[in-house]
Formats: structure tokens, C-alpha cells, sequence
């Protein structure tokens, strides 16, 4: 476990240690030490900081080696869930923050049944309009493409100072109901106490405007524990939720919550707690409403709590309006022996008459290990226990809720009872991955009787930091599930304490929308400064595809054994997403290798890379929340010397061979002058035959001198060949001496060139003493074409002497 746990905070430790690690500059000089494909680790100590502000400032002029953390590997994820067939949108971001740090949290959402496009999202907004906490309320018109609010709730009463738990419901041409605290100071017989009202409010435009058509406050109960000789020390109605549907041309709202009451029984003389399941129902659409109606209760007294008792806790009621009206409540029970100890259970009770009365609960669930209060991360999951409830179309009623296994700290369960049966079935865990956290469970039913469900899962993260969010739709008719990952970036849930008690999903005509409360800004750029822990916002999606991660490097090649500066540019990334870049899966440091994306999932960013040797190396984008690698391209470092060292081989080579042609053209040339010339000779002389005899000579010297042409061009192959690999054996272990060396071989080369030609010339003037005397010696009527042939092997051997200046000159030039 502590090797997990160290895992998967390194991304974490990556980030401080970039304080320390400046990045480089390319074309530093210095020492760059030996690579030879190795990359070097860093030294020096990480720090912890959250909240702390470090600079972001440009690439440092400064080469450091410690550019790589050594042996810190990249992570993908490992799914759990094999693979997943159903397909989100890009995140959205919902919530708008009052500052520069936003705090949004608990998000619930509704959709107009009639309208797919109207979707409204309430939730918890701190600092909005002045308020410790707020409701804010967004409305959109197109699907969740673009968002108007918020708009701010108003307090039951003037003294108020906060809102809190807000819940949706939605039935149908543009009409909404909204549940929600308005919170503050209350006077009692025991004195002041912070207490809470519950409010309804309305919208009939899509979420617009709003109304307040219903206030419960506390004085109900506060009365009644007057009446029963107890007196209240405080009163607290906490938690609430909402149903509404359409029934027969009517809207049936139901609201329930949590009445909460502590005072002392005089009569009894005993310390009293009381915890009570409560319903108020409207069936006008919020004209008329019946209620508070108890659904359940549980007393606790100080008596009970002496001989060993726990506090029995009712907490977490849903509501469900099913199409026939009858109103289905369930709750999560702690059973006797105490809250967030051994066993609870899932409770569920049924009202007929619009709550004036209500079913004997029955037990729908059992909780066989309750979860933590507090996750592993910190942040608070105890409510993931509190079940959501909806009823199809056929009237089955289905339950989802977690609950802690054996190994696993919370597990997502759906339950649920047909409306022919009489029991409910065996729950079905839909949750997967041994060992993961999954929490905050919430369904919807369609109109198709298919269940839709969406919850927390940290992903087989085993310090359980970072989180996305899981959907899982439930086939009834098959009982076949299907998976989809909603998030397309992962919580980093370090330094947030606190993300709500809730996520939301709705589900309408064959789209599904999801809410839930997002970490991924809790890292945060402002300006030069890098801030973690603590923001969170409310992110939004839908059923649909999702763009593919595009990632361009420029330059793509690199030179070898330097570092150099690179342009990052990302498309279509997740939407203000943190990533780190890595080479080969070692991440590296320095403040200019984290990129933030922005609302569009684009960034442009200059970085440093390190020096590497000549190779291919893969850069990754690295998510910083949860290790994934989002994207990778390949960058080359190449060796820029050996590779001018081998374009100068190919230039001389080309030479060599371009001279070779001109020098073959021309002897074919002086051939067919010889021809000619022989023709001549046998028609005017007697002594042609000694002449051809000569000529034959000639044409022998010339095949010869061919001959040592080849021999010439094969030498001068091999020598370059030869001086080629000593250059680049010199250039690897000499560097700076490479050209000198370069230079010294061209010489010889070049000297190689003159001594032959000298041999060339040596035999070519040989040949024309022997043919010119040759000459004089002929006799007789073949004076004339001596003559002749001379003049003809004169203006031949121009030609030789012409062809082979052009190939001592090539030489020279090359």
C-alpha cells in the first residue's frame, strides 16, 4: 500500500520539485556530461507546500542538468471495466467563479422532459453575491453548449446568511422545482440556535426566473417537542430532496428531508436526540401542500446511549414520484448500533394518498459494512451511503447506494423490487476494480425503463487522490450493463476537503446528462504563481463523441547532445487540464514542462528538452492528476557533423562519377577518329600496314591508359571510403579536430590526383614521340597520307590532352 500511495503522489512531488530545477537553454556550450542514450537524474531535496505561490517565469539562461526525475515512470490506467462502449462529450466547465479561487460543490440538474435541450444546474457556489454559501442556478437552452447564471437564490428570511442542498425536478414545458436551506440564527426556549428553513421555489420559462411557492420552517417541531415536555435546545431541517412528475394533467412535487432536534424531556429527565424522515407534498403543482407528514423516526436518548447504545441515524431520504402517483421515499438507516459502525440499512416506504400517511418502512438493502467518514484523500464521503431512488415506467423501483466491502472502502450497488414481486432482489454490485473507492451514487430511469447511474471511482488509484466519474446504464430487459468514463480528465482530489454529498444524472429521450463536482482546477496558474488544493468547480457532459487529443512539437528533430527550446502546441485536449511532459516516461522538472490547457483544451507553450544522443525519443503528455498519457509524438536528436561529413562523401562521389562519363565520351570519340584515319592510310600508302601497325599501338595505349582510369577512379573510391570512416572515427573521439582531419584527407586526396595525372601526362607525350617518328620513317606515294594521318592523330590527341585536363581539373575542384 505505501508503495501505491508513493506512486501515485510522485506526480505531486514532480511539481515542487520544479522550484529547484531550472530549466535549460538551448545551445549551451558547457558541459553536458556523458549521455550516450542515458538520461540523468537530478539531485537535490523536494519540499512540500499547498497553497504556496511558486514563480512560472521564462526558460532560465541556464543550463541545469537535473531537467529529468530519474526513475519516475508514467502511469496509464489501468480500466477496470475492460473497456468502455458508451461515449461522453468533452467536459464542460458550469460553474463561473466570484474570485480568483472558486469553491462550487454538490451540483444537482434536471432536464424538461418535453425538451432535451433545457437543461438547469443548481449548486452550491461559495462567495457568490457576498454569502458564505449560495445556490446558483445556470440554465441552458441548447443542450448545455452554452450556460446563462448564475442566478442567485433568495433566503427565507432576512437574517439568514446562507443557502445550502440544493435539489432539481423538472416536469415538462419549461417548468422547474427547485428544494433548497436557507440557513441562520433561530431563537428558542434554550436560546439561539443556526437552523435552517427548507424552500420551494419555481420556474415556468426553463430556469430563467424563479419564484418561492413554499417555506417549511422549524418552528413545527420546535411546538410539538413544547407540547411532549421537551425542551429544544436546537432544531436543524437538514438534507433536502425533490420529486416532481406529471399526473393526470397535474404536477405532484415532493419534497423530504431530515428533521433534526435536540433538547432536554423534562418528563423522563433524559437527554434527547431526534432524527425524522419528513415528507410535505404537493398534488397542484405548488398551490396547495399536505404536510409535514413523518415518513420515519428514530428517538435516541441518553439513557439508551448509557447501556451501550449507539446513535440511530435517518439520514439521506430521496423521493420518487412513480407514473400512477404514488410517492416511494427511501433513507438511509444506521440501525441501533450506531452511525458509521458495523451494519445500516436501506429503507424505503410508500405513500398512497399524497403523504397524509405512510407504508410501515421495509428494508430494501443491507449495508453489510458502513464506509468512512472522510475518504483516504481527505475529502468527505460518508453520504455516498445515502441511496437515489426512481421509479420506471412499468412501476419498478430501483435503489442505487454504496457500501464499504471487505477489501474495497466503497462499492456502488443497485437494488430493486418489480412491481409483481414482494420482495426486492439480491443487490447487484456494478461498480468494478479491487481495491478502488467509488462513492456518490445517482440514478435516473428514462422513459424506456432503462436505469441510468453514475458515481466517483478513483480508478484503481490506491491512495484513492485523484477520481473520475464511472456512467453504467442498466438494460432490464437483458440485465446486461454498459460502461462509459463521463470525465475526460481526472479529480486531483489533494488539499480538497470538502466536493459536496452528491453528484447528479438525467436521463431523457435517449440523451443523459451528468453533473458532479470537479477538482482539476484545485492546480492553478494565476500569472507567474502555481497554486494546489482546494478549487473545485461544477463540470458538465453528455452522451457523445469527444474530439482526439492532438499534440505538435516543432521543431520535430533536434541536435544531438544539446538541449534546445521547443514549441508545444495542444488541440482539443480536456478543458483546463494539467500535464507534464515526458521523454520515454521519465517525467521532466522545471516550471516551463507543465502545460494548462484552457476552456477549449488548447495551449501553446515554449519548453526545454533536454540534450539527448542522436536517436528517436517519445514525448508523452502526462495527465498530472492520475498519470494517464493523454498523447505522444516521437521528436528525433540527430548528429548534426556526422551527418555534413556524410553529405560531403556523397558530393565527391557524384564528382567522380560525372567525370568518369565525360572521360568514357571522350575516348569513344578519339576511337572513331582512329577509324577514319586508318581508312585514309590503306588508300595512299604501301606502308599503311606499318602505319595501322602504329595506329594499333596507339589504340593499345589508349585501352591501357583506360585501363589505369578505372584503376584510378577504384583507388580514389576506396581511398574516400577509407578517409570517410576515419573522419567519423575522428570526429567521435577528436570533436573539434574533426574538420582539420577533414581537411588533411582531402589534401592527400588531392595530392593522390596530381601525382597520377603527372603519370598520364608522362605516357601520353611517350606515345606521340613514337608515333612521330613512325611518321618520318614511312616512304614513298604514302608521304601524302602520312601527312594526312598525322593531322588527324594530332587533332585526336588534342582531344585526349582536352578530355584529360577536364579530369585533372574536376579533381581539383572536387
Amino acid at each position: 500500500m505505501i508503495v501505491g500511495i508513493l506512486s501515485r503522489i510522485a506526480p505531486f512531488l514532480i511539481l515542487l520539485a520544479v522550484i529547484a530545477a531550472p530549466p535549460a537553454l538551448a545551445g549551451y556550450q558547457g558541459d553536458l556530461g556523458s549521455y550516450n542514450g542515458q538520461i540523468a537524474g537530478p539531485s537535490g531535496n523536494f519540499y512540500y507546500s499547498v497553497g504556496v505561490g511558486m514563480t512560472a517565469g521564462e526558460p532560465s539562461p541556464t543550463l541545469n542538468n537535473n531537467l529529468l526525475v530519474s526513475g519516475t515512470v508514467a502511469y496509464s490506467i489501468n480500466d477496470p471495466y475492460d473497456s468502455f462502449t458508451v461515449s461522453f462529450t468533452r467536459n464542460h466547465k458550469v460553474s463561473v467563479e466570484s474570485g480568483v479561487f472558486g469553491y462550487e460543490h454538490e451540483p444537482s440538474i434536471a432536464v424538461d422532459p418535453g425538451n432535451p435541450d433545457n437543461v438547469v444546474v443548481a449548486s452550491h457556489h461559495e462567495g457568490l453575491a457576498g454569502l458564505p454559501n449560495a445556490i446558483g442556478v445556470y440554465y441552458s437552452m441548447d443542450g448545455g453548449a452554452t450556460w446563462a447564471g448564475p442566478l442567485v437564490m433568495p433566503l427565507a428570511q432576512e437574517g439568514d446568511i446562507y443557502h445550502s442542498d440544493p435539489a432539481l425536478a423538472s416536469t415538462g414545458d419549461g417548468v422547474f422545482y427547485l428544494a433548497y436551506m436557507s440557513i441562520g440564527p433561530r431563537e428558542t426556549p434554550g436560546g439561539y440556535y443556526l437552523s435552517a428553513s427548507i424552500v420551494v421555489a419555481k420556474s415556468v420559462d426553463g430556469g430563467a426566473t424563479w419564484s418561492i411557492i413554499h417555506v417549511i420552517e422549524p418552528n413545527y417541531l420546535i411546538d410539538e417537542m413544547n407540547q411532549s415536555g421537551i425542551i429544544p435546545f436546537s432544531v436543524m431541517l437538514d438534507k433536502p430532496y425533490i420529486s416532481a412528475a406529471r399526473v393526470g394533467g397535474s404536477d405532484v412535487v415532493v419534497v423530504t428531508y431530515t428533521a433534526i432536534a435536540d433538547g432536554y424531556d423534562t418528563i423522563n429527565r433524559l437527554s434527547t436526540t431526534i432524527l425524522r424522515i419528513t415528507a410535505v407534498v404537493s398534488p397542484d403543482g405548488g398551490s396547495t401542500w399536505i404536510g409535514p407528514s413523518t415518513v420515519a423516526e428514530a428517538v435516541n436518548t441518553s439513557e439508551g446511549m448509557r447501556f451501550g447504545g449507539g446513535i440511530q441515524v435517518l439520514q439521506g431520504s430521496n423521493p420518487a414520484v412513480s407514473p400512477d402517483g404514488s410517492i416511494y421515499v427511501a433513507y438511509y438507516d444506521s440501525l441501533s448500533d450506531g452511525y458509521l459502525e458495523g451494519k445500516a440499512a436501506i429503507m424505503v416506504s410508500v405513500s398512497q394518498d399524497f403523504g397524509q400517511t405512510w407504508s410501515k418502512p421495509e428494508q430494501a438493502a443491507v449495508i453489510g459494512r458502513e464506509m468512512d467518514y472522510y475518504s483516504p484523500s481527505g475529502f468527505r464521503m460518508a453520504a455516498s451511503m445515502f441511496p437515489s431512488i426512481d421509479v420506471s415506467p412499468d412501476g419498478t423501483i430501483y435503489v442505487a447506494y454504496a457500501s464499504a466491502g471487505q477489501d474495497d472502502p466503497g462499492d456502488v450497488f443497485l437494488v430493486y423490487k418489480t412491481p409483481e414481486s414482494q420482495v426486492w432482489e439480491e443487490p447487484l454490485m456494478i461498480s468494478r476494480g479491487e481495491g478502488s473507492l467509488q462513492f456518490f451514487p445517482w440514478l435516473d430511469v428514462d422513459e424506456s425503463g432503462r436505469v441510468h447511474v453514475i458515481w466517483g471511482d478513483t480508478m484503481n488509484d490506491p491512495s484513492h487522490m485523484s477520481y473520475h466519474v464511472i456512467y453504467a446504464t442498466f438494460d432490464p430487459a437483458s440485465g446486461s450493463i454498459e460502461y462509459g468514463q463521463v470525465t475526460d480528465y481526472a479529480s486531483f482530489a489533494l488539499g480538497v476537503f470538502f466536493i459536496g454529498d452528491y453528484f447528479n444524472v438525467a436521463a431523457s429521450q435517449g440523451q443523459v446528462y451528468a453533473v458532479w463536482t470537479d477538482a482539476r482546477m484545485s492546480i492553478k496558474k494565476v500569472g507567474s504563481l502555481i497554486y494546489i488544493g482546494g478549487d473545485t468547480s461544477i463540470f458538465y457532459a453528455k452522451l457523445g463523441e469527444r474530439p482526439q487529443p492532438r499534440l505538435i512539437i516543432a521543431p520535430e528533430e533536434l541536435e544531438a547532445g544539446r538541449a534546445a527550446i521547443a514549441s508545444i502546441q495542444l488541440e482539443d485536449f480536456p478543458s483546463y487540464g494539467v500535464y507534464m511532459l515526458s521523454i520515454e516516461g521519465v517525467p521532466l522538472t522545471g516550471i516551463d514542462s507543465l502545460i494548462f490547457t484552457d476552456e477549449l483544451g488548447r495551449a501553446v507553450q515554449k519548453t526545454i528538452l533536454p540534450p539527448l544522443a542522436s536517436g528517436s525519443y517519445s514525448l508523452q503528455l502526462v495527465a498530472f492528476s492520475d498519470s494517464s498519457i493523454h498523447a505522444e509524438k516521437d521528436v528525433t536528436y540527430i548528429d548534426v557533423v556526422l551527418g555534413a561529413v556524410d553529405a560531403s562523401k556523397q558530393e565527391i562521389l557524384e564528382s567522380v562519377r560525372e567525370t568518369a562519363m565525360s572521360t568514357g565520351s571522350a575516348l569513344e570519340s578519339l576511337e572513331t577518329r582512329m577509324a577514319s584515319l586508318e581508312e585514309i592510310a590503306r588508300q595512299n600508302s604501301q606502308d599503311i600496314g606499318e602505319i595501322k601497325g602504329s595506329l594499333d599501338d596507339v589504340s593499345a595505349s589508349v585501352d591501357t591508359l583506360s585501363s589505369r582510369l578505372g584503376d584510378i577512379e577504384a583507388s580514389i573510391n576506396s581511398k574516400i571510403d577509407t578517409a570517410s570512416e576515419d573522419i567519423k572515427n575522428e570526429v567521435r573521439s577528436e570533436g573539434e579536430k574533426t574538420r582539420s582531419t577533414v581537411n588533411s584527407m582531402l589534401g592527400e586526396i588531392e595530392s593522390l590526383i596530381n601525382e597520377k595525372t603527372s603519370g598520364i601526362m608522362g605516357a601520353i607525350e611517350e606515345l606521340g614521340t613514337s608515333i612521330q617518328k613512325g611518321v618520318e620513317e614511312a616512304k614513298g606515294d604514302a608521304e601524302t597520307a602520312i601527312s594526312r594521318g598525322n593531322m588527324a592523330i594530332g587533332l585526336s590527341v588534342l582531344a585526349l590532352l582536352a578530355g584529360l585536363g577536364g579530369v585533372v581539373l574536376a579533381f581539383r575542384k572536387a
